[in-house]
């Protein structure tokens, strides 16, 4: 049985159930208000890569239903550079959409779209970052997304998920430089046959 949060882990005993986890499994969760506004020392990278970003190009959005092809796009000028096991789910996102229960924007500069976010509620208080992808030419894409998104969702969302870092270095790192407040195990259970 996978995912399982900590929580749950007392209704499955290790009498009867194996628990196990893997670090590349483990969500990272950050304040809305942390992607909003990227407050304090330890951010003021991220808060000058939006402001340099902001100093060369003025940011569009769309939303993902009436841009598909432009997030199409984005998501093959991506996975041209990154060798990452998570194209053929983010196509699919893409492609289903609002009919899988998801939204997005895709995010265009000077009509030339530049990257997406994917995401959905996930209870009343997270909201989370399914696909972020963006194309790293345009320097601060990423912390600029980020903070776009966030700022366009309900105020309702105190949280942020992340995700996983699906066991990449890269992207374990990239996730880090936001200092999620909340690192949440997901764990794996097997139930023991004798």
């Amino acid at each position: 049985v996978f995912p399982v949060p900590e929580a749950w882990l007392i209704h499955f005993p290790e009498t009867r159930w194996e628990h196990s986890s893997l670090p590349g499994d483990t969500d990272y969760i950050c304040s809305a208000d942390r992607l909003h506004f990227y407050a304090g020392r330890h951010l003021d990278g991220k808060r000058n890569q939006v402001r340099q970003f902001f100093d060369k190009h003025t940011l569009v959005e769309k939303t993902l239903g009436e841009t598909t092809q432009a997030a199409l796009q984005v998501l093959e000028e991506w996975h041209a550079t990154h060798q990452n096991n998570d194209y053929a789910s983010c196509k699919e996102a893409i492609e289903l959409g609002a009919r899988i229960g998801l939204e997005g924007k895709v995010y265009t500069v000077e009509e030339q779209p530049v990257g997406l976010v994917i995401g959905e509620g996930l209870n009343p208080d997270v909201y989370a970052y399914h696909f972020v992808k963006g194309n790293i030419k345009y320097k601060g894409i990423y912390p600029v997304m980020y903070q776009a998104y966030v700022m366009q969702l309900p105020e309702q969302y105190k949280h942020i998920n992340l995700e996983q870092d699906l066991g990449m270095e890269n992207i374990r790192k990239a996730k880090e430089e936001y200092f999620p407040e909340i690192r949440a195990t997901k764990w794996r259970l097997k139930l023991k046959t004798r």
